[in-house]
């Protein structure tokens, strides 16, 4: 499965120490068996994501 961007995956066991690591997907990326797709950011809100860089802290909250 494509990661396309605004998708929520986790590293699996096969990411070896990374696994259960959370990342956001700011581009399109390949199938990688490493990573599982857990879910997606609506997409109103996906070009945000081009004012994230590594200094910026973001909560997740769901949607009840």
């Amino acid at each position: 499965m494509v990661r396309h961007r605004g998708s929520t995956v986790m590293q699996n066991r096969l990411a070896a120490r990374y696994s259960g690591e959370v990342y956001l997907v700011k581009h399109d990326l390949p199938f990688e068996a490493r990573s599982n797709v857990i879910g997606f950011v609506s997409p109103e809100y996906v070009n945000l994501f081009d004012q994230i860089d590594a200094d910026i802290r973001i909560k997740l909250i769901p949607i009840n």
